[in-house]
């Protein structure tokens, strides 16, 4: 140690440099490290310190400490392909990427980072990110599903009105009844809009079912939409004759819906067009005029 040294050694050390006791083992180098050095890393220090060691003494050693960073449970992790590593992804704008890896068992994984970025051919360009881009189905399902609730949330000033079969959708199927009963809002609104001195079961209820009828198709498929429907139709209090009425322009709306798939362009207004074209030509069906 730097102390033990004869003063004319230090004398002729400090002359060549005069940090000297800093930098040989000293007890003033020593205090320093214990203050500066966290905690976490100083069993990292203590294996190279003053000695070599094998490889496999230090494999061993690093394989054996835990990690101090636990995971976020509000992040969106992704999994590398056979392996039980998770990642998470992010991008300082287009001059770096940060990939996190995280080890959620005790056993060594072994993987090519090259595998997992797609190499620019010119060096300007940074690699694209191919592996570590997309959260497991199921997380994907379970924000998909978040989002739908909220969205219901939204729409919540209807939901008492909803028989316990839609209510049961809103339960099994909330993306999906997201969609439905915001379609709803779409083809009521527009009805009131398009029709709005009409008498109930007048223009604007079959306008309304036949709109709501071909946005689902469009956007859900007709076996779902037919689910909604049917759903909807099984409200308690309602006439044989306003059923059959609410059937029939459901089925022109379906009809017409499969129609506009096969043309170029099917939006809202295509639709609303051809329910209105329909209401016109007589082929939708009212109970009161």
């Amino acid at each position: 140690r730097y102390e033990i040294y004869p003063e004319n050694l230090k004398a002729i050390l400090r002359k060549f440099a005069a940090t000297a006791p800093l930098i040989l083992p000293s007890a003033i180098k020593s205090r320093i490290s214990e203050i500066l050095i966290p905690e976490k890393i100083k069993s990292f220090v203590s294996i190279v310190k003053g000695q070599y060691h094998s490889f496999n003494e230090f494999n061993k050693f690093i394989r054996e400490q835990k990690s101090a960073f636990p995971a976020n449970d509000k992040e969106t992790y992704s999994n590398l392909p056979n392996t039980n590593i998770s990642t998470t992804t992010s991008s300082n704008s287009y001059e770096s990427q940060n990939i996190i890896f995280y080890n959620s068992t005790r056993n060594f994984q072994n993987f090519v980072i090259s595998d997992l970025f797609l190499q620019p051919a010119r060096e300007d360009v940074q690699p694209i990110v191919l592996a570590s881009v997309m959260p497991y189905s199921d997380e994907i399902q379970r924000l998909l599903n978040s989002i739908a609730l909220k969205m219901l949330g939204h729409l919540a000033a209807g939901y008492p009105t909803l028989n316990n079969a839609e209510k049961n959708l809103v339960r099994e199927k909330p993306m999906k009844a997201a969609v439905a009963f915001y379609h709803a809002v779409i083809a009521e609104n527009k009805a009131e809009e398009v029709f709005p001195n009409s008498k109930p079961n007048g223009n604007t209820d079959a306008f309304r079912h036949f709109v709501w009828s071909g946005l689902l198709v469009r956007d859900l498929g007709e076996e779902s939409a037919r689910t909604f429907l049917n759903a909807h139709e099984m409200t308690v209090g309602q006439s044989p004759d306003e059923e059959a009425m609410d059937q029939f322009n459901n089925e022109r709306g379906i009809s017409s819906a499969k129609e506009l798939l096969r043309s170029e362009y099917f939006d809202d207004t295509a639709i609303f067009e051809k329910a209105k074209s329909e209401l016109d030509a007589g082929t939708l069906r009212v109970l009161t005029k």
